[in-house]
Order: C-alpha cells, then structure tokens, then sequence
C-alpha cells in the first residue's frame, strides 16, 4: 500500500492515473491493490481524488497561482471536468474553490 500511494503522490497531476494503472505501476493485479486498501478509510480511487484535492487546494492559496484560472488549476491537478472539480471541492471542503482563493487571499492581506 505504501508503493501505491508513492504513485499516486507522484502521478495525482495525470488525468488518466486510475487504480488500473496504479496496479500496472505496481505490477500487482487490481484485485491486490484493492485488497492492500480493503482496511483503509478510503479506497485506491478515493486516495487518488483527495490527492488531487489537496494539491488543488495548496495551489488555489499560493501567490503565484493567483494568475491561473480555477479551470486551469483543476485541469493541472488532473481534474478533466472543471464542474466536478468545483463539486468535488465544495464536498470536501464546505466551500468552492473560489470561495477557498478569496479567503486565503482576504487572510494575506489583512495579516
């Protein structure tokens, strides 16, 4: 379990990555990488959304991502659909990306 998520922290950005891929990655059958996650909080395709989710939520908040669109950063963070993205987002973090951009960018400049 450990060499997979070394994968998918390596691999998040690929919107192609898949628990698929990550078993062939691993030269493992899906059933065995399923299988390594069965006693986890979350599974193979779970940890690599929430990779992807906290990668996009440390870009939205950084200075020099300020310039990107949203589209832009779900597309670079391995997100086809900018709608599931924001979906996606709002779930996990009880706020949309933007929502997520304006308050890091209201806490920078008041302090």
């Amino acid at each position: 379990m450990a060499a997979a998520r070394t994968i998918i922290d390596q691999r998040q950005c690929d919107p192609e990555l898949s628990p698929r891929r990550v078993a062939a990655a691993l030269a493992c059958s899906r059933s065995e990488l399923y299988r390594a996650f069965s006693g986890q909080a979350e599974s193979v395709a779970a940890a690599i959304w929430t990779a992807r989710l906290e990668r996009a939520r440390r870009v939205l908040t950084l200075s020099p991502a300020l310039d990107l669109s949203i589209a832009q950063i779900a597309a670079n963070c391995g997100f086809l659909d900018p709608s599931n993205f924001n979906r996606m987002f709002r779930n996990r973090y009880g706020m949309t990306p933007r929502e997520m951009r304006e308050l890091d960018r209201d806490r920078s400049e008041n302090g």
